[in-house]
């Protein structure tokens, strides 16, 4: 009778390590994210929401720290909302939808949108029309994708998932780790 107990243990345990050291690994990601955004001077400083909305060309999106992996997700969810479809980033992952790259037909199905490829002024443009715009970045070895929500004389002000909200970035450290990806974008036609 103890060997079937030990027996059955032993995958149990074995099941219950995998898990641990997947969320530890998961932890390991994320923090190796943010650092490589910080190593690489892309936020130079941050506002809180209420500084931030007091600023002319800076949008009220909702934002959301992503999951381990998941900031495609959490990105649409933060615009989507911002529309006003409350989907989180759990409903968007389970339904197939799971990175930047095929994100467009499931948020097309809420909000008119395409694919582009920008450059600093179209941001701002779209910003004055009161549209926050998704892009798909490189820094390092990640591909990462926040929401351009605002700007000032100074700075594009992005909603990074994995590092925070009303993040202020300089137009040519953006454009360092954008023009990897071309310049994608999904840009909203509402």
């Amino acid at each position: 009778m103890l060997k079937k107990k030990s027996n059955i243990l032993i995958p149990v345990f074995m099941v219950g390590l995998l898990v641990i050291l997947l969320v530890f690994y998961s932890s390991l990601m994320i923090t190796g994210l943010h650092e490589t955004f910080l190593e690489n001077k892309l936020y130079v400083g941050k506002k809180s929401r209420i500084e931030a909305l007091k600023l002319e060309n800076v949008l009220d999106v909702p934002f959301i720290f992503q999951k381990p992996w998941y900031c495609s997700e959490a990105s649409a969810s933060m615009v989507l909302q911002y529309y006003g479809y409350n989907f989180t980033q759990d409903q968007i992952h389970n339904l197939g939808y799971d990175r930047f790259e095929n994100m467009l037909p499931f948020i097309q199905k809420y909000v008119n949108s395409h694919y582009d490829s920008l450059k600093i002024d179209d941001l701002k443009r779209e910003v004055d029309e009161g549209k926050p715009v998704i892009i798909r970045v490189l820094s390092g070895n990640y591909l990462h994708t926040v929401v351009v929500v605002g700007y000032d004389e100074n700075y594009i002000y992005i909603h990074d998932p994995a590092v925070g909200a009303y993040l202020q970035t300089n137009p040519k450290t953006l454009l360092k780790i954008w023009e990897p990806t071309n310049f994608k974008a999904i840009v909203f036609d509402v």
